[in-house]
């Protein structure tokens, strides 16, 4: 089916398929800056931050029921410091969230008791200042399926359209959101 930008479907099928979202970046100021511009798009979502991969699966909850984890959309900054205290090469990557993430997905669909394993998949996009390094990563061990470069696009219908679009795909919706 298509749905047009700025039907009553349309935001019908925005605030049902997006409801949260998980920003990870270790800069404060860049997850300001993405909180503001995906609020500019999808006002209704409730929007979590975090500054370290391990801080983000802290914030990530299995739903065995559904499942699914609880954010429709994650988007993770490749490059997140990777030092702590006790050990220089301690911490998380972008890609090995993003790769976590997707197991936790799998183990949730497969146990769970909703008839779609696809039906709650969470978008998931990979951002770089080094895009063009970074994307590999990005794709073959963390499997995003949408990939920024820093700055992050400016927010538009069409970006916001583009956005959905991947996500209702990903999870098996014969919806397309047309922005004529």
């Amino acid at each position: 089916a298509v749905v047009h930008d700025g039907s009553k479907r349309f935001f019908k099928t925005m605030s049902r398929e997006i409801k949260r979202v998980l920003i990870v970046d270790d800069s404060r100021m860049t997850l300001k800056l993405f909180r503001r511009q995906i609020l500019s798009m999808f006002p209704h979502v409730k929007i979590d931050t975090a500054v370290t991969g391990e801080d983000a699966l802290g914030k990530i909850e299995v739903d065995s029921g559904r499942g699914c984890v609880n954010y429709d959309l994650i988007i993770v900054e490749e490059r997140l410091q990777r030092t702590s205290p006790i050990n220089e090469m301690e911490g998380m990557s972008g890609s090995d969230l993003l790769r976590v993430v997707n197991e936790m997905e799998a183990s949730a669909s497969s146990s769970s008791l909703s008839s779609s394993s696809r039906s709650r998949s969470s978008l998931k996009i990979g951002v770089s200042v080094s895009l063009e390094e970074d994307c590999e990563s990005l794709r073959n061990k963390g499997s995003a399926d949408v990939f920024w470069s820093k700055p992050p696009p400016k927010p538009s219908n069409g970006l916001r359209n583009q956005v959905m679009n991947a996500l209702l795909s990903k999870r098996g919706k014969s919806i397309f959101i047309c922005g004529c």
